[in-house]
């Protein structure tokens, strides 16, 4: 065997240098990643920090976390208040300006329906002349008029609800 090595011994030292060369440029590229690594980590933590530092920042950012979901829950609750409370304000209008005499020009005179998402609201109309104005209010629940309405009343609910509205009738055409 120690024949072998001396009459070889040229080639296994070339062999053995070259294994140890891609040794040492294996470990200076792990080397070098570690480095990128750790400046990375030292980018993100801050410097001077160390594992516990890591620790501490993510159990931070966990407390961060469920205090944010719940405030999310919390919002989402008022959200869903505040959307009940929607339903009752005034979601829906009409309005409808005509001339009540033939003799008044202007359309000053006016109907308008007010309603909520359950077309629940009022109806206003002011009917305006030389000596005075007149102001009237009829309640609508459901849809339904608590009085006779008006056709220009009939029109500005139409209108708020979203239906199709037809034209005004011929005394309409007349009075204008």
């Amino acid at each position: 065997m120690t024949s072998f090595i001396s009459q070889n011994a040229l080639y296994i030292t070339i062999g053995l240098t070259a294994f140890s060369l891609v040794l040492l440029i294996s470990v200076i590229t792990l080397f070098s990643k570690i480095n990128r690594t750790d400046r990375r980590l030292q980018r993100f933590l801050g410097k001077g920090s160390d594992r516990h530092d890591m620790e501490l920042m993510l159990t931070r950012f966990l407390e961060k976390t469920e205090r944010i979901g719940n405030q999310y829950e919390d919002l989402i609750e008022r959200i869903q208040g505040l959307e009940h409370q929607m339903s009752f304000c005034i979601q829906k209008s009409g309005v409808v300006r005509f001339n009540p005499f033939k003799d008044m020009g202007g359309e000053l005179s006016f109907a308008m329906a007010l309603l909520d998402n359950r077309d629940n609201g009022v109806i206003i109309s002011a009917i305006y002349g030389r000596d005075c104005c007149y102001t009237y209010c009829k309640s609508i629940n459901e849809g339904k008029a608590s009085h006779t309405l008006s056709p220009e009343e009939e029109r500005a609910m139409m209108l708020a609800l979203g239906e199709n509205v037809p034209s005004p009738d011929i005394t309409d055409e007349l009075v204008k």
